[in-house]
Parts: C-alpha cells; structure tokens; sequence
C-alpha cells in the first residue's frame, strides 16, 4: 500500500510488522538463552560474552526490519525497528517512519543472567482508523482536563 498512504498509515505499518516479528522471533532467543540461565553472560562493560552470542540466532539482513540485543548490568533486551515508506512534503514516497517493538528478555545480576522473561504481549493488528479515533478522543480529553484546570486556577488541586 503507497498510493495515498499516509505517514500514520505508515506508523500503523510499521508497528504491526515491528510487532510481528518479534513475536517470530522470541521463541527462537528465549531457547537459546534458556542453557545460560544461572551463568555469567556479560564481558566488563555489560558486553554478551562470545558463547552467548554464538548461541544466539541470527536474523534476516533487511534495511526495513532490524534486530539488535541490548545488554545492561541488570538486564537484556531485544529490539526490532521497522520502518515503511511514506510521502514527503512534495507528495513523493521518498521518506520512511521507524517503529521499534522492544521486549525484555531477562534479569541480570553480577553478569549472571538471572531469570527469563517469557510472557510477552504485541498487537499486530492496529489500524489507522482505531489510532484516528483515539487521537480525537485523547484531544477532546485533553481540553476538558485544561478547561477543569482552568476553572480551579484561584483555588488549586489540593488543600494543604
């Protein structure tokens, strides 16, 4: 879908894929990760060590779907960034929107992966019309708070 595309349509796009794969993707890491529970898995400077990388899964090369692995001292991470065309200021199909879906992948403590996260929950199934309406909601939401706002300037929220 391009023609008449618009840079939401592409934001819905681009999240429903992000979403997507890493629901593909996931089972795949948790069962490489799964043997490494209880064992160290950073380097100093919270790096995955090589074993852990080794046994990691490699993705599809694609400039419109990436995968990287985030690692800190306390946890690990995955993200996926997506991205689809939209029209530029002039009409044509020359820029794209990111997305990223990012899912926790465990605890670490002392460089020892502690546990694995495996409920993980990503819609796939947005739509332009569902984020449209939302977006009317939320500013109609938001006047009403400003105008609640308004009406308490003299006094405020709250009493000491």
């Amino acid at each position: 879908m391009l023609k008449g595309q618009t840079a939401l349509d592409a934001k819905v796009i681009a999240r429903n894929k992000a979403n997507a794969y890493m629901l593909e993707i996931l089972p795949q890491i948790l069962k490489a990760l799964q043997p490494f529970v209880g064992q160290k898995i950073l380097n100093l400077g919270a790096v995955l060590s090589q074993k852990v990388r080794n046994a990691l899964p490699e993705f599809i090369d694609d400039p419109d779907l990436l995968v990287f692995y985030c690692p800190t001292r306390y946890g690990l991470r995955v993200e996926v960034k997506a991205s689809a065309r939209c029209p530029d200021r002039s009409g044509q199909y020359h820029s794209c929107v990111y997305q990223e879906a990012s899912a926790h992948l465990g605890s670490i403590e002392d460089h020892t992966l502690k546990d694995l996260t495996t409920e993980h929950h990503f819609r796939t199934d947005y739509s332009t019309e569902e984020i449209r309406l939302a977006r009317e909601r939320f500013k109609e939401l938001d006047k009403a708070k400003r105008d609640a706002e308004a009406a308490l300037e003299s006094f405020g929220q709250y009493d000491n």
